[in-house]
């Protein structure tokens, strides 16, 4: 099942009894996929390659997009460094959970929906 993550959205924080959890929690066979952002004025990214190290870690697999740190001061060898694959977006779009900053465009809807 494809989930598609956007911190464009406000949620509730987490309590801390949660967070406790989540941080002792496997994430084995967990495909992570993170997007390039393509507004001109965005320059965040989804995640940092520490937050890659730290999902790798848990047993996740990584995703980068190509270039989709570069704003933010994170280049593709950060994340390779980490442990991430650097990828197409199409590639980055064939995993479970797909994050990135901003609302997906109607075109990275499309890619979601065709799945």
């Amino acid at each position: 099942m494809l989930r598609l993550a956007s911190m464009s959205t406000r949620g509730t924080a987490l309590r801390l009894s949660q967070a406790s959890k989540l941080q002792s929690r496997s994430l084995t066979n967990l495909k992570v996929g993170v997007l390039k952002e393509h507004h001109q004025d965005e320059r965040r990214v989804g995640l940092t390659p520490l937050h890659v190290e730290q999902l790798i870690k848990k047993g996740a697999t990584v995703s980068i997009e190509k270039g989709a740190g570069e704003g933010a001061s994170f280049t593709d060898k950060m994340y390779a460094d980490a442990g991430a694959s650097i990828v197409s977006q199409d590639e980055a779009f064939k995993q479970d959970l797909v994050i990135k900053v901003t609302k997906p465009t109607s075109e990275e809807l499309a890619k979601i929906e065709n799945r």
